[in-house]
């Protein structure tokens, strides 16, 4: 009985080490993040800051955050009709008065916590003016006939996935990975490209210097090594490759 009873503590105590020992070599450079569409989920590389709010015409709002990839989240409401929904408009390189590109509207009706609660806003600049270098965004809050100016000209770097880059990813990266490393990770595309993109190229990020070649390097990662010849062997020849085509005209 005793005998028994000590073999079943060693087969837990075995499971236990076996889980902690692949638990710690798990990476973490490809943790899934927004995919394009998903206006509400958070990103990395946030341009967030305490926005003090701006007041015209009985309207209030702020410009709260802009990720890299081109989602503005923000806020504006009418103080005396706290049940009116403002709609925030959205234009490009120029005011609205003034020859800018109209982009897009989005209804402040989302809710987001706190005081203005109900009166938050979600807008992912399209993708067609993305990925083209700089652009100056111009934010507005209108509501009947009134109007709030919550950013004018504020010059933002947004990026988008390349047709080109995902096709490579499909047809030659992503079954490099496969089996080398969905014991861990998932091998997704936008998962992967988040992961090639930190940080994005305006913040210091190269084809040879980013989360994803970093980890697969061996440099933090508890997965160690995965390119045994250095950083110009599979698979990360092939992730400069990748991030060339989603990069390097931009």
């Amino acid at each position: 009985m005793r005998k028994g009873r000590t073999f079943g503590i060693l087969q837990v105590a075995l499971s236990v080490l076996f889980l902690l020992f692949a638990f710690n070599n798990c990476g973490e450079y490809d943790l899934p993040k927004e995919e394009e569409g998903d206006l509400e989920s958070e990103t990395p590389s946030e341009i967030s800051e305490v926005v003090n709010p701006v007041y015209q015409q009985g309207l209030s709002g702020a410009v709260t955050y802009i990720t890299d990839f081109g989602r503005v989240t923000g806020w504006v409401m009418d103080g005396q009709a706290p049940t009116a929904v403002v709609t925030a408009e959205f234009f490009i390189n120029g005011p609205k008065d003034g020859g800018g590109i109209p982009i897009g509207t989005s209804l402040a009706n989302s809710y987001g916590g706190g005081a203005r609660n109900g009166h938050f806003f979600y807008f992912e600049i399209p993708a067609q003016y993305r990925s083209q270098g700089p652009i100056e965004l111009y934010v507005y809050g209108v509501y009947q006939g009134r109007q709030v100016t919550l950013e004018s000209g504020r010059t933002i770097i947004a990026y988008a996935p390349q047709e080109a880059g995902r096709a490579y990813y499909e047809s030659t990266v992503r079954p490099l990975l496969i089996g080398r490393c969905t014991g861990c990770h998932t091998v997704e595309y936008m998962s992967q490209y988040y992961s090639l993109a930190s940080p994005t190229p305006d913040k210091g990020g190269t084809k040879t210097s980013n989360d994803l070649i970093n980890k697969a390097s061996g440099r933090g990662h508890g997965g160690g090594n995965r390119c045994g010849g250095g950083i110009n062997s599979s698979p990360c020849l092939e992730f400069q490759t990748w991030w060339d085509l989603e990069f390097l005209n931009q």
